[in-house]
C-alpha cells in the first residue's frame, strides 16, 4: 500500500499538504495517473531505511547488503537522457519534426522553456499523454506578445504570487489588462494539419516569437529515445545525474501503528505523517537532531517530532537521487522497483541468506517539479510562489502491513475529488 502526500497546491484548504492512503492492489488506484500527469520533474529521490542488528552481522556483510540494494535501483546513465536546445520554435512546426515527434502517438514528447520566470517572461511547454489522447502546447505570453500573436487565450492574474486562470471573468476591460495570457493549442487536432487555415495562422504567430530555450525529451514505451532537431537549433544532449549516499546512526521512525483499516487518515495519523515529512526534511539537511547520539540541550529542541523510533543499534539510510529533465514514466518505473524491493526484502527478519537480520520497514519516493513550470498536475496551473512547491511524496509500506482492497471506495471518492481539483484526466 502507499500513502500519497501531495504538494501544497491546496494550502488554503490544508495547512501543509494533501495526504491520501490507498492500496496498489486496488484496480481503481489513481497513483499511476498522478505520476503520469505531473509532467515536468527536475529531481527524484528514493529513501530506504535499513534496520540492522549488527550483533548478528559483520560490518563487511552489512556493506555488501546495502551495495546490492543500491545497485538494484541504479540506472544506466546512457539510457536516461534529455536535451537542452535553443532555436526558433516555429521551425518545430514547419519541418518534419511536427509529425515525427510532436504529433506521433508512438511516443510522448515533453518540452519546457528554461530561460525565464513564469511571472516575468514568456514561456511554453509541451505535454503528451496518449492514454487520454491529450497532446497540447501551452504558451504563457505577456500582454504585448499575446495581442501581437493574435491567438485566443485565457487571462492570467498573479494574486499573492499565485497564478489564476480567469477565463470566466465578465469584464473585458479586466481581461485586456491581464499581465499574462495562457494559449492552449491542441496538437492532435485535425485543424493543425498542414495546409489548414489554423495551421497557417499558428505558424505565422509562432514566427513572431524570438528563439526559445527548451528542455526536451521523447519517450517510447517509457524509454528515452533519440530526437533529431531542425538544423536551426543548437542541441546539447544531457544525462540524468545520479548520486547515492548511505547515512548511518540516524533514528528511523516506526510507521506500523498507523491505522490502515480505513482509507482516510484520521487526524492523529495525519499529524504523524506530517512529522514523518519533517523527519525526511531533517534527513535531507543532515540534521544532528535525528541522530542516535544526539543529546538534548536548552537551545535546540527536537520535541516537535512526535515519533516513535526503531531501536536498532546500527541503522542505515540509503538515498538515491536523480536530477535532470525527468519524464513521468521514469518516476513510475522507480516506484515499481521500490515496490518490488519492499516485497522481496520487507520480512522481519529476512529469510534470505545474506539478509538474515535486516529489515526495510518502508520506502519513500520524493519527486520535485520545476518552480517555473506553467503546469503542475494535468492542466492545472502551477502556483508560482506561495503554495508553489510543486512536489509530491509516496510513502510505501510493505505488502503485509495491510489489506485495503475491500475498503477502497471512500478513498476512490477522495481521489476523484483530487482529480477534479487538479484537472487530471482519466
Amino acid at each position: 500500500m502507499e500513502i500519497f502526500l501531495g504538494g501544497s497546491e491546496e494550502v488554503k484548504k490544508r495547512e501543509r499538504f494533501l495526504a491520501l492512503i490507498s492500496s496498489f492492489s486496488n484496480k481503481k488506484s489513481n497513483h499511476s495517473k498522478l505520476i503520469e500527469q505531473h509532467w515536468f520533474n527536475f529531481e527524484a529521490e528514493i529513501l530506504l531505511p535499513i534496520c540492522i542488528d549488527s550483533k548478528r552481522k559483520t560490518h563487511q556483510l552489512i556493506e555488501q547488503n546495502i551495495a546490492k540494494i543500491s545497485e538494484s535501483l541504479k540506472t544506466v546513465q546512457k539510457e536516461t537522457f534529455y536535451y537542452e536546445v535553443e532555436g526558433p520554435i516555429v521551425d518545430l512546426f514547419t519541418s518534419s519534426f511536427l509529425t515525427t515527434f510532436i504529433r506521433n502517438n508512438a511516443g510522448r514528447f515533453y518540452g519546457l522553456s528554461s530561460n525565464g520566470q513564469i511571472d516575468k517572461n514568456n514561456s511554453v511547454c509541451f505535454i503528451h499523454d496518449d492514454q487520454t489522447n491529450m497532446n497540447k502546447m501551452i504558451i504563457l505570453a505577456n500582454k504585448e506578445t499575446y495581442f501581437e500573436l493574435g491567438l485566443v487565450g485565457k487571462a492570467i492574474f498573479f494574486k499573492n504570487n499565485n497564478i489564476s486562470f480567469n477565463s470566466q471573468t465578465k469584464s473585458s476591460k479586466l481581461k485586456k489588462n491581464a499581465p499574462f495570457y495562457a494559449i492552449e493549442i491542441d496538437l492532435q487536432g485535425e485543424s493543425l494539419a498542414k495546409g489548414t487555415k489554423y495551421y497557417d495562422k499558428l505558424v505565422t504567430a509562432l514566427s513572431k516569437l524570438s528563439n526559445v530555450s527548451l528542455l526536451c525529451s521523447w519517450t517510447i514505451g517509457g524509454k528515452c529515445t533519440e530526437i533529431s532537431f531542425p538544423e536551426s537549433f543548437k542541441v546539447n544532449k544531457r544525462s540524468y545525474s545520479q548520486s547515492y549516499e548511505v547515512h548511518s546512526g540516524i533514528k528511523i521512525p516506526i510507521l506500523n501503528h498507523i491505522d490502515l483499516s480505513s482509507n482516510k487518515l484520521n487526524k492523529e495519523d495525519e499529524e504523524h505523517i506530517t512529522d514523518v515529512y519533517d523527519w525526511l526534511g531533517l534527513v535531507s539537511i543532515k540534521s544532528s537532531i535525528i541522530r542516535e547520539d544526539y543529546k538534548e540541550n536548552n537551545f535546540v529542541s527536537s520535541s516537535f517530532l512526535d515519533l516513535q523510533f526503531n531501536k536498532g543499534n546500527d541503522n542505515r539510510i540509503l538515498t538515491i537521487k536523480w536530477k535532470g529533465f525527468i519524464h513521468p514514466a521514469f518516476i513510475n518505473s522507480k516506484l515499481d522497483q521500490l515496490r518490488e524491493l519492499l516485497k522481496e526484502h520487507s520480512h522481519n527478519p529476512f529469510q534470505h541468506e545474506t539478509l538474515v537480520s535486516s529489515e526495510i520497514p518502508f520506502g519513500m519516493l520524493s519527486v520535485f517539479g520545476f518552480t517555473d513550470s506553467p503546469l503542475s498536475w494535468g492542466l492545472s496551473s502551477h502556483n508560482y510562489s506561495y503554495s508553489g512547491e510543486n512536489d509530491y511524496l509516496f510513502v510505501i509500506l510493505p505488502p503485509h502491513s495491510s489489506n485495503l482492497e475491500s475498503k477502497d471506495s471512500e478513498n476512490q471518492k477522495e481521489m476523484e475529488r483530487l482529480r477534479k481539483n487538479y484537472k487530471i484526466h482519466n
